[in-house]
């Protein structure tokens, strides 16, 4: 798939273990829903307790 400015790539394998979550701040109404925010946040347990593998932020830009 290729939208122009999106398309999908294979996960790495070292990634295929993570657990990913997602953070979603939706836009306002005053800017047409666009400024909108998220956090993507990669937890990898080890020995059983929960480990912050990654922390991803993406954010509407004018």
């Amino acid at each position: 798939m290729d939208l122009a400015t999106f398309s999908v790539q294979p996960v790495p394998a070292e990634y295929t273990n993570i657990n990913f979550y997602t953070i979603y701040k939706p836009g306002t109404e005053q800017y047409g829903g666009l400024d909108w925010r998220a956090w993507i946040v990669g937890v990898e347990y080890v020995g059983g307790k929960p480990t912050l593998f990654a922390l991803i932020h993406f954010q509407w830009e004018p």
